[in-house]
């Protein structure tokens, strides 16, 4: 008697965020999204700072790539108060996301949990 079961379900590899930070601040701000927000996107972060290039970015993107098919979609979150900074990340293959260094001061005053909570 031949077997009922059903086929398995295809594997796919989840999709990839690379975030590629300029400190500590903005991968802070990356985990409290993740703790937020639930999502089915695998968000990988590293602190590179001031030196970043475009072979750091092609290098960082093919560190998380398990196969060939893998696509892994590859962002820049910097300040945009340094423009020697703002030109090396337009030469870069990336998406960028810049803010102002006043949105890091209201998300670490709002985030925070205000004193006598608990």
């Amino acid at each position: 008697m031949a077997s009922k079961r059903e086929p398995a379900r295809s594997m796919r590899m989840r999709k990839i965020a690379l975030v590629i930070c300029e400190g500590e601040t903005e991968v802070g701000y990356i985990n409290l999204l993740k703790t937020w927000y639930k999502s089915p996107i695998r968000i990988v972060s590293h602190i590179e700072g001031t030196k970043i290039t475009p072979s750091l970015v092609e290098k960082r993107t093919k560190e998380l790539k398990i196969s060939q098919w893998d696509k892994v979609h590859t962002f820049l979150m910097y300040d945009m108060d340094v423009q020697a900074i703002n030109e090396k990340l337009l030469k870069c293959k990336a998406e960028m996301l810049l803010s102002n260094p006043c949105f890091e001061i209201m998300a670490i005053t709002t985030c925070q949990r205000p004193k006598g909570s608990y």
